[in-house]
């Protein structure tokens, strides 16, 4: 028969069940991430604040820091920060985030 064998089927399906978990971890960070910052926006929190609310944040996420990812969230958490809030973090400020 022309099924592939069951591990490699096994490996694919675990692959894209990983995938797709992932896609759900970044789209909730995103969520969580807009809150965080319409609110901070609100409250005209400073940007050392900001740095501190965005660690313990990605605190919850930090099961993503070691993930190719992790790129993709920085440049969608630096693009956000400036357009929610106006404030532009230094390259320092970013590696902090996940230092929390």
């Amino acid at each position: 028969s022309g099924s592939a064998p069951l591990s490699v089927r096994e490996i694919t399906k675990t692959k894209t069940a990983d995938d797709a978990l992932q896609r759900q971890d970044i789209d909730a960070l995103q969520q969580d991430l807009k809150t965080l910052l319409n609110t901070a926006a609100k409250a005209k929190t400073i940007k050392e604040e900001l740095v501190m609310a965005l660690q313990i944040l990605l605190r919850d996420y930090s099961f993503l820091r070691d993930l190719p990812i992790k790129t993709e969230i920085n440049q969608r958490v630096f693009v956000e920060v400036q357009n929610i809030c106006s404030i532009t973090l230094s390259e320092a400020e970013m590696k902090m985030l996940w230092n929390g």
